[in-house]
């Protein structure tokens, strides 16, 4: 996935129909033409996702509506689409934007300020002054987040754990807290968890927010198993997962489903999940995997549940980050402990079906950006690809992609990089 250098001045144009908060220059439109492009795909993937109407949510209106907000928005896309051409340089413009932002946010304070003392004297300010503080209460939580996603982004954990615990108490004195706000802007609720899941990932460290946020309604922001009729039944060996694991085991594979659903059979469409639904599934499923046991502390006693962990962490990576470079950014300490943990596996006869998905997980996850040009699996994996096939009888891709896709598996994402990595590990015969 490559980003267009800014080159059209007329790329973004659509967005010249709607009032914006400041002027949109070129560059600006071509920030909101990427948005809605390469990095909407990465976060809303057709495959599972349907067309949604981002116009009418609350935070396109808070967007367009506020100046602080908008700011941020555009600093975080300069920043990520540098990123997709490759650059590691923060770019001039996006620095500008975050110190432009930072100073409405002070604007907004000092006025929320001159207001609460006017409002003492005069009760005809005070439904104003509770409107300023909403306001600055919404921009403050976006500058914080952005610094965050920034922090993220440049590799500097330590920087943006800081801003995620600030934003922890900011967003504690919000009434109903985080749950509230996922609910009344889900958007901007789902960025402060999906920034505190990839710091979580990237550190190793427990997550700022938890895993626990899933009272809010159902059936507006979760999916349940429910939703696609029975429940999920685990194929073997998941069975014997401890009881902790199992629910978020069962979520991706709910998750999965989604992506090879077929058609309605009156419409002829395929069902697909909300953008809002999407995010809040896969974050939830990451979060619960990432705080069963965090990545840089004592691990699970028991194999099988520590391979799970790690196997369906790294095969959510797959989903997240669909260019290899950003999914090797996040999934450094994640990947080197898979690698391990399948090398203890080497002799081992057990779970030999699980072995061979577990195995081509971590051969896709830990694909380099040149993977599409030469085609190379590391030698010990390719090995044991080719061990667990002879061992499970395997002679034909077709053979081994029914085995695998009796574990999570989305055809459109994994069957070409796989049919790729099983026909090196053959070759090496």
């Amino acid at each position: 996935m490559q980003a267009a250098p800014p080159a059209d001045p007329f790329c973004g144009s659509e967005f010249s129909y709607f009032s914006t908060p400041v002027p949109v220059t070129a560059s600006s439109r071509q920030l909101f033409h990427d948005l809605h492009g390469a990095v909407a795909e990465e976060l809303y993937p057709r495959a599972f996702c349907g067309r949604t109407n981002e116009i009418g949510t609350r935070w396109f209106e808070t967007v367009m509506t506020n100046p602080c907000v908008f700011h941020c928005g555009l600093a975080v896309m300069g920043i990520y689409r540098y990123q997709l051409l490759g650059r590691r340089d923060e770019p001039l413009d996006s620095t500008r934007h975050l110190v432009q932002a930072i100073r409405l946010l002070r604007r907004d304070l000092d006025a929320v300020d001159a207001g609460d003392a006017v409002s003492k004297t005069q009760k005809t300010q005070k439904t104003q002054t509770i409107q300023g503080k909403d306001t600055s209460v919404m921009s403050m939580i976006a500058v914080v987040v952005s610094l965050a996603i920034r922090a993220n982004l440049a590799d500097a954990p330590a920087e943006s754990r800081t801003h995620l615990l600030a934003l922890q108490r900011i967003v504690a004195l919000r009434p109903g807290g985080l749950a509230a706000l996922c609910t009344t802007v889900s958007e901007l609720g789902n960025k402060i968890r999906r920034t505190d899941m990839e710091l979580a990932l990237r550190s190793g460290m427990p997550t700022v927010f938890g895993s626990r946020y899933l009272f809010r309604p159902a059936p507006l922001y979760c999916v349940s198993s429910s939703d696609k009729g029975p429940s999920v039944e685990l194929p073997p060996p998941l069975q014997q997962v401890c009881i902790e694991l199992q629910p978020a085991i069962r979520d991706v594979l709910v998750l999965c489903s989604y992506a090879d659903a077929d058609a309605d059979a009156d419409t002829g469409r395929q069902p697909r999940l909300g953008t809002v639904q999407y995010q809040d599934l896969v974050i939830s499923i990451v979060q619960r995997l990432l705080d069963y046991a965090p990545l840089d502390g004592a691990r699970p006693p028991h194999t099988l549940d520590d391979l799970c962990q790690l196997g369906f962490l790294s095969f959510m990576t797959t989903i997240l980050y669909r260019e290899p470079s950003k999914r090797a950014a996040y999934s450094g300490l994640l990947s080197g402990l898979f690698r391990s943990r399948l090398g203890e596996l080497d002799s081992s006869k057990q779970y030999l079906e699980l072995q061979f998905w577990l195995n081509f997980v971590y051969a896709m996850s830990h694909a380099s950006s040149d993977f599409e040009r030469c085609c190379r699996v590391d030698l010990p994996t390719a090995d044991r690809i080719r061990a667990l096939g002879v061992a499970l009888a395997i002679r034909s891709w077709e053979a081994a992609v029914t085995h695998l896709r009796v574990y999570p598996w989305v055809a459109a994402f994994h069957d070409d990089m796989c049919q790729k990595i099983w026909e090196q590990a053959i070759c090496e015969l």
